[in-house]
């Protein structure tokens, strides 16, 4: 039996806290009603980001296509790394042709921010369905409401899914180059152009 690869460990891991978080959003949340399920949600989006970026870097770097930079991986055990700072280290030089890439990191810097925020806050409570995160003397900081979560949620479902599509090309067509090959706009193009190359010459 083959073992799974590491890009696949993580994939699934992302697809696993995709289906988490979409439970407690629209099946445990409306039954509890507690905000404090919604910060929940957020960790679980932020992980499966994380483990996306994770994967598509995994998987490059198993394909010698990609090299860590060092300045994500400093300061990091052997074989860890800044999932993110690598992701987007990756977008800038190959530029994988995956839905919502620039957004996902953005998405999950601020889904990182919020829990930050939650955790250091001294006050935070519920306000009809939103979580309201205050700071000393009741000051507002940030309300997290299930609205907001089911778009970024939404986001990033298309993000995994775009990462399972970019892997799974890049396998079954090893001459791609950011979903296309190389020189032709698609794999269907580059087989037309060899047909008619084939009957010029005949």
């Amino acid at each position: 039996m083959v073992a799974p690869t590491r890009f696949s460990v993580l994939l699934s891991d992302a697809d696993r806290q995709v289906q988490i978080a979409d439970h407690l959003l629209t099946v445990t949340y409306p039954m509890v009603k507690d905000p404090k399920l919604l910060m929940s949600v957020i960790e679980h989006c932020r992980r499966a980001i994380e483990d996306c970026a994770d994967a598509v870097v995994e998987f490059h770097v198993s394909r010698d296509e990609y090299e860590l930079p060092l300045h994500t991986t400093a300061g990091q055990p052997v074989g860890k790394h800044n999932a993110l700072a690598a992701f987007s280290d990756l977008v800038k030089i190959r530029h994988p042709n995956i839905p919502a890439a620039g957004d996902a990191v953005a998405l999950c810097k601020d889904f990182m921010l919020t829990l930050q925020q939650y955790k250091e806050a001294p006050v935070s409570f519920p306000r009809d369905e939103r979580l309201v995160i205050a700071s000393e003397g009741f000051a507002f900081l940030k309300e997290v409401t299930p609205a907001e979560l089911k778009r970024s949620l939404h986001e990033v479902k298309r993000f995994v899914h775009g990462a399972h599509q970019h892997i799974l090309l890049s396998q079954e067509h090893p001459r791609l180059k950011n979903g296309l090959h190389e020189g032709h706009g698609s794999v269907h193009g580059h087989e037309q152009s060899r047909e008619h190359g084939h009957g010029k010459g005949a």
